[in-house]
């Protein structure tokens, strides 16, 4: 499903920055990264395990997407700003930071997004790196970070014990 949104961005293999919404973000975040990667395994460990309460899982679900969300805005940042070039750019894909650049840029900066992003050459990738520069998405991204974290750990609070918190304090330093 996730991949089936993320196709709907594109028209003739250009993105189509308008439908970039931090809405069909969190969208794609949930079931391309969240179901797969944390939702899937640990539901399926509670119900092998014998722990087939309703009202657990979806407490588990809700912290396993909210995982699953911080951590592919986490890849985004290390693909922009990591130690090495990533593709996020090049390929036009619905990113954290192409998000938030579209609602803090002004007409012309959105226009530098729409002629450069999801252009295969390294110099329309260095033009949207220094775009989100200017707009200080790294700090930005910080703070979002740093709040997305703590409702995570707000939410874990919340399961009963016996499922181990420490599964989760495991998952978060596991991706950090």
């Amino acid at each position: 499903m996730g991949q089936s949104l993320n196709a709907s961005y594109y028209i003739d293999g250009r993105p189509q920055l308008h439908r970039f919404t931090l809405d069909r973000y969190i969208a794609l975040t949930k079931y391309n990264f969240g179901f797969c990667s944390f939702h899937l395994p640990i539901a399926a460990s509670m119900y092998l395990t014998g722990i087939c309460d309703a009202k657990l899982h979806k407490r588990v679900k809700t912290v396993l997407l909210e995982l699953g969300h911080l951590f592919q805005a986490q890849k985004d940042f290390l693909d922009c700003f990591g130690d090495e070039m990533g593709t996020d750019i090049s390929s036009g894909r619905c990113t954290w930071f192409l998000i938030a650049a579209l609602e803090r840029a002004n007409p012309a900066q959105k226009q530098i997004l729409e002629d450069h992003y999801g252009r295969e050459d390294p110099e329309s990738q260095q033009v949207v790196r220094h775009l989100y520069e200017q707009l200080n998405l790294s700090s930005q991204y910080l703070v979002y970070e740093g709040a997305r974290l703590n409702l995570v750990r707000r939410l874990i609070e919340q399961i009963p014990n016996n499922i181990p918190h420490s599964l989760f304090a495991n998952l978060i330093e596991f991706y950090r």
